[in-house]
């Protein structure tokens, strides 16, 4: 097992042992699908894979114009 796996694997145990002792088994998926959001967000950024702010806004102003808001 690489190191990072090792890591991950420690991380995500240490994540479910802070849940609450009547977790059940959709809160446990909850936390694992927010945390893989949230890994691949970060290498997102990491890689340069971001779309600046300025440029979210206008796309935003541009749907909600299209959609009579």
């Amino acid at each position: 097992m690489t190191e990072l796996a090792a890591t991950t694997k420690q991380d995500i145990l240490e994540m479910i042992e802070r849940m609450l002792d009547d977790a059940t088994v959709d809160d446990v998926m909850y936390a694992l699908y927010v945390r893989a959001a949230v890994d691949r967000g970060i290498a997102d950024s990491k890689a340069g894979r971001t779309i600046p702010h300025e440029e979210v806004m206008k796309e935003v102003a541009r749907w909600r114009q299209s959609s009579g808001r």
